[in-house]
């Protein structure tokens, strides 16, 4: 055999198992001499080699069970875990790292006062954490599905027949889906309001600023009491309402699940409103001291205090809340049993079910 086809044949089969070798350079010798004459030169050597291209190339052709990190077969499956656990790790560390940078700052502040440093340890912490988060989350994905590939095709099992039954649903109407980028924008601000309550609430910020020529007075706007009242009823609102978005972010599309999501949470929202407004003092002395001393005209806010105006200002905030509630379920209501059919669609449904 020519030197130069045996070298050829060698750096082509080097790089295959050792079960696959034999078969293919005895394969692979049959078909350069059926492309050579019976007394080859150099030269048709040297062309014929070229035509069959470049050994690593040529191996992976050869190759039975081909090398991938992440196979052609769930690749698709590894990019659509991706897109579902990415957005819902990043929130949750996200969410994480800013209690600790609050937690953190928080004496710092109290300290020092400087709340461009508290603010930005804040972030600094969040985006530190969901970026690490991420990282961490790509890795063993990744990790996993490549193990999970490695073991099938270790396994000398064959795949089950296909049938019918494995074809996929057809993809939700476009008028149906849910924006990743809305909810992930709404999980942001439920956030970032929800950390900004407790810093007012916990005086970490001040709520009321007074302004009279040079100088300046910070109030705190609500009781102690109310402070340590309310804290609950601040995080479980949150947390109802990152619920909500999780499940968008996990169904993807307007349902029956979503609506129904949506409707308990804008309830909870208004009864935990309700209880909350009851409390008997919501605003300290001072405040009322300092509402006092500003130039409002006839306008009495001790007097109106007094008079029951702290439940009228309740019953409006929880009257604005009812509403804002009940067209945030008209609006799940359209999307999800009308949007994207024609009103006698709709109805045809209906009757037909």
């Amino acid at each position: 055999m020519n030197n130069t086809v045996e070298r050829y044949i060698y750096d082509v089969v080097r790089r295959l198992p050792e079960s696959e070798r034999s078969d293919v350079e005895s394969e692979l010798k049959a078909n350069i001499y059926d492309m050579l004459s019976d007394e080859p030169t150099e030269a048709e050597i040297e062309s014929v080699l070229q035509k069959l291209g470049r050994p690593s190339v040529l191996a992976e052709e050869y190759r039975l069970h081909k090398r991938y990190l992440i196979a052609p077969a769930v690749f698709e499956t590894y990019l659509q875990t991706l897109k579902l656990v990415l957005p819902i790790v990043g929130l949750v560390m996200f969410i994480v790292g800013l209690g600790i940078g609050i937690f953190n700052s928080a004496f710092v502040l109290n300290q020092t006062h400087q709340y461009a440093e508290l603010f930005s340890s804040m972030f600094a912490s969040a985006f530190g954490l969901a970026l690490s988060g991420l990282f961490q989350a790509v890795v063993w994905i990744t990790i996993g599905f490549a193990v999970y590939d490695y073991a099938r095709s270790r396994d000398g099992k064959q795949q089950k027949p296909w049938t019918t039954q494995n074809l996929p649903e057809l993809p939700v109407a476009k008028q149906k889906r849910i924006s990743v980028s809305e909810t992930i924008a709404e999980i942001i601000m439920t956030v970032f309001f929800t950390a900004l309550l407790i810093m007012i609430w916990k005086g970490i910020i001040p709520a009321f600023f007074s302004v009279s020529m040079n100088n300046v007075t910070i109030t705190a706007l609500f009781t102690s009491g109310f402070a340590d009242y309310a804290m609950p009823f601040i995080i479980i609102a949150a947390a109802v309402s990152l619920l909500e978005c999780v499940i968008k972010l996990v169904v993807r599309s307007w349902s029956v699940v979503v609506f129904a999501t949506v409707c308990s949470v804008n309830v909870v929202s208004v009864v935990l409103l309700a209880v909350l407004l009851n409390y008997p003092n919501y605003f300290t002395s001072e405040f009322i001291q300092v509402i006092q001393s500003l130039e409002l005209g006839r306008f009495d806010f001790v007097g109106f205090l007094a008079d029951g105006g702290q439940q009228t200002v309740a019953v409006v905030m929880i009257a604005l809340m009812s509403i804002v509630s009940v067209v945030t379920i008209l609006v799940a209501a359209y999307r999800t049993f009308w949007k994207g059919h024609t009103f006698r669609e709709s109805i045809v449904t209906r009757f037909d079910d």
